[in-house]
């Protein structure tokens, strides 16, 4: 699966992440909450990071018009804003205050809604390192390029592994949830709650309550990507 460009939170804060239909809402506070002259200095050497990567492209000015540098996308960078800003729906998975959650972006257009799908998935780091420099903003997101059966896939065992609980207490379910544009992770219709044991999950949704090993989640999933098409 063709892999694109990692991008740190200041990165994507940079290129306007805030603004995308999903953003995780710690990363947002952290870049709105630096003062003016910090969050400068934060764009001027992001946005050189960038161009030193070869992913964003200096355009030469016109002679006699300068307003300053000005930018195209390199083609990888463009098409991963293109599945951040205008999906044709997102499968967005259970978020955390601590971490963000891996999404799943959907590439497409009216005649065929699902060209490909851009996978999302945090790069975990060691919590000192993740609080050492920018917080949130140092968080680096990985991208990969799959088909929406190679998402399902990645989507059901990620569903079959419990999260964490207390000694005692069961773990809170997973959540997936189908947004297309307009929706909401509070308004959306299609959304799974997932008990797993390790072994087979219980899911309770619209439709579906019932439990499953991994190959019937991963049929759970795909007909949960195919409804963002309909």
């Amino acid at each position: 699966m063709p892999m694109l460009p990692p991008l740190c939170g200041a990165d994507l804060c940079v290129l306007g992440g805030p603004k995308h239909p999903v953003f995780w809402e710690p990363l947002a506070s952290a870049w709105l909450g630096l003062d003016a002259h910090a969050r400068m200095r934060l764009i001027e050497s992001r946005t050189q990071s960038l161009v030193n990567r070869s992913l964003l492209i200096e355009e030469s000015p016109c002679v006699g018009h300068f307003t300053g540098p000005r930018f195209t996308l390199a083609p990888e960078l463009g098409i991963l804003l293109a599945a951040r800003c205008r999906p044709s729906f997102i499968i967005a998975t259970h978020p955390s205050k601590r971490l963000p959650s891996v999404n799943y972006f959907a590439i497409g257009d009216e005649s065929n809604p699902v060209r490909a799908i851009l996978q999302e998935i945090p790069d975990i780091p060691d919590h000192e390192d993740l609080t050492r420099t920018w917080g949130p903003l140092s968080l680096v997101f990985c991208y990969r390029i799959c088909t929406p059966a190679a998402a399902a896939g990645f989507l059901a065992r990620w569903a079959l592994k419990p999260l964490p609980a207390k000694p005692g207490q069961e773990p809170s379910p997973r959540t997936v949830t189908l947004l297309r544009p307009g929706e909401s992770t509070t308004s959306a219709p299609h959304q799974l709650a997932i008990h797993s044991d390790g072994t087979e999950a219980r899911i309770d949704g619209p439709g579906v309550s019932s439990a499953h090993d991994v190959h019937g989640l991963r049929g759970i999933m795909a007909d949960l990507i195919s409804k963002g098409t309909r």
